[in-house]
């Protein structure tokens, strides 16, 4: 998941990599159009499904200009995936609402898919409490990435 600014549609190449002890390997890769707003993307079911416990690296590179590879802007985050806790779906599976659901995933630290979950206003809730925990730790570059973000939403 990530965020688009720009309301003009511009090229975006998707990559993913599975860490690996000798490095990354590269093991998908699309293009599309990006639009504004909340932007995700879901593996086609014809690629093998992400190994729980298995570290990944995506990268987003928005083509700003073709003409100029060095004006594009990238993302990039590590995940790993992780094996819900027997906690979190006896949880999940008793909580029916969508905003509860996406406030128990935030709270066991699985933003990505509480934010897939949640509505828009939800989601602005969310990336509030995100910055908030981001800035607490120390990590103000990554709280204030979220702070623009939450501008963005609120501006339209």
């Amino acid at each position: 998941m990530w965020f688009v600014p720009d309301e003009q549609p511009f090229s975006i190449e998707f990559y993913l990599y599975q860490q690996q002890v000798s490095g990354e390997q590269l093991i998908y890769q699309v293009n599309r159009s990006s639009t504004p707003g909340m932007m995700s993307l879901t593996l086609p079911t014809a690629e093998p499904a992400l190994q729980v416990g298995q570290r990944y690296r995506w990268q987003v590179v928005l083509l700003c200009n073709p003409n100029s590879p060095s004006s594009a802007l990238v993302a990039d985050a590590e995940v790993e995936i992780a094996r819900p806790s027997a906690e979190l779906e006896t949880a999940f599976a008793s909580t029916i609402n969508p905003a509860a659901r996406a406030n128990l995933l935030a709270e066991f630290g699985l933003w990505y898919d509480a934010i897939a979950v949640a509505d828009p206003e939800e989601q602005i809730n969310l990336l509030t409490n995100l910055s908030a925990i981001e800035a607490a730790n120390g990590s103000s570059n990554h709280s204030q990435a979220i702070d623009r973000i939450i501008a963005s939403f609120q501006s339209r």
